[in-house]
């Protein structure tokens, strides 16, 4: 990786270098005593609605759909392609984030973090930054059909360069504008490879 110091070509440079058993249900009582041909009788009643109720009970059961096993996802439900979007995207913000790598790189060629040169130049620089991110921001707002991807890292760069500036003070850099100068071009990477992949360069 390289060092806070080194500008990076094509890209933003440093900034100084529930179960159990069932109950047993209760016995059934003893059956009442009848005649023989209560018996009968009521034997042939009982076998005629059980026979009743099984063509009742396969009616229902041929006239019910079966149901669907297959919960996977649906066969209609398709990607997004978003690459007419991001490209629309990359192509207006590539002439502004062009604009932020020339200032940074100028400010950076002035010398290393601390130097006269560098100290003096510092409150345009923060200005210049101020400017072409918030160009940048309002390009970003306007192309919401963009992939999460690239919406999320170019937004994640655009703050971080902000707090990049803002934290900049005349003398030797602070570990925390070093931290925030990694985590912000980590952040880059993710417009640079999109837009590179869609043949927008800068």
């Amino acid at each position: 990786m390289p060092t806070p110091s080194q500008p990076i070509p094509g890209g933003f440079p440093p900034p100084g270098g529930q179960s159990g058993p069932w109950p047993t249900p209760p016995a059934a009582p003893p059956a009442p005593q009848r005649r023989s041909g209560l018996v009968t009788a009521g034997i042939a009643t009982s076998l005629a609605i059980g026979t009743a109720a099984l063509v009742v009970a396969g009616i229902s059961l041929t006239r019910q759909p079966a149901a669907s096993t297959n919960n996977g996802p649906s066969t209609s439900a398709t990607a997004t392609d978003t690459s007419a979007a991001d490209k629309a995207l990359c192509e207006e913000v590539a002439p502004i984030l062009a604009e932020g790598d020339r200032i940074s790189n100028a400010y950076t060629d002035l010398g290393n973090a601390g130097s006269p040169a560098r100290d003096a130049a510092t409150p345009k620089f923060v200005n210049d930054t101020d400017e072409w991110v918030q160009r940048a921001q309002a390009t970003l707002e306007v192309h919401t059909d963009a992939s999460g991807f690239l919406q999320r890292s170019l937004q994640r760069f655009l703050d971080e360069s902000t707090l990049l500036a803002v934290g900049l003070r005349p003398g030797p850099l602070p570990k925390y504008v070093e931290t925030t100068w990694e985590n912000m071009m980590s952040s880059y990477n993710g417009p640079i490879t999109t837009c590179r992949k869609l043949g927008v360069k800068w």
